[in-house]
């Protein structure tokens, strides 16, 4: 098993969410699964400019199978939610970025699959993107996605820091969905930006607090942990994704070392 631990807060994992969990309950899973929007048409890269989509399954993730039955996916989906509720501390908090999606001629949303009985939808965050991928034409371009805030229960009493930040967003329930500007070859395919990863563990972590990725990706929620000194564990199921991870995160602590 490949393991990236480059100091005692930070713990990446090579491997299945299924096969790899924390050892101890976390105070914030911040996740974005696969959104199950694969195609069979040929893939179609590049940029899209604001306004512009791109129907040729620009949000698939390469080399993952991204083109579940409907309904094997959203129960996936829902046990992977209710292994989450196990996971979190009593006061801990679930921020589960997903989105409407349109498909065979019907709007689906995530509240389809949400384990109301284990789980309390706590506050709902609107990511405006600004642009769209996977749109069929006659449906408006689903320009949004959301940032679900789950907790155990609704008396519970959640961690959430008010501060205002100089440089990240604000306690309003919009906010921008940067997304990542690397032009290289190898860039993700579905990343989120840096500052709005920090501003979830900003928020939602206590300081010193652990959070928890299964979804790891490029390693944008670990980055952020670091840059906001909370600890971290998360695992990728991809290699490519877990050596681009380490490659960030090098790169990050050299600059901010210099």
């Amino acid at each position: 098993m490949n393991i990236f631990k480059p100091n005692s807060k930070i713990c990446l994992y090579l491997g299945s969410r299924n096969d790899i969990l924390p050892d101890e309950r976390v105070d914030l899973v911040l996740t974005s699964p696969p959104y199950n929007i694969g195609s069979k048409a040929p893939r179609k890269d590049g940029f899209r400019s604001q306004g512009k989509y791109d129907p040729k399954s620009f949000g698939a993730i390469r080399g993952y199978k991204d083109d579940l039955p409907e309904e094997v996916y959203q129960q996936q989906q829902k046990d992977f939610l209710i292994k989450c509720s196990e996971l979190i501390k009593d006061d801990g908090v679930i921020a589960y970025n997903h989105k409407n999606r349109h498909k065979n001629g019907r709007l689906i949303s995530p509240y389809a699959w949400f384990p109301y009985d284990k789980l309390v939808l706590h506050d709902e965050i609107v990511l405006d993107r600004k642009s769209s991928h996977n749109n069929e034409k006659s449906f408006m371009q689903p320009t949004t996605e959301r940032l679900y805030i789950f907790k155990k229960n609704q008396k519970t009493k959640i961690y959430f820091n008010k501060k205002k930040t100089a440089t990240f967003f604000s306690t309003r329930d919009v906010w921008p969905f940067l997304i990542i500007q690397d032009k290289s070859k190898d860039r993700h395919c579905a990343p989120y930006g840096l500052n709005f990863a920090r501003e979830v563990v900003f928020r939602y972590c206590p300081p010193d607090g652990l959070v928890y990725d299964p979804y790891s990706g490029s390693g944008t929620s670990m980055l952020a942990c670091y840059m906001e000194e909370r600890r971290f564990i998360g695992t990728e199921l991809m290699e490519k994704w877990f050596n681009k991870s380490i490659e960030r995160f090098n790169i990050l602590v050299k600059a901010k070392n210099e």
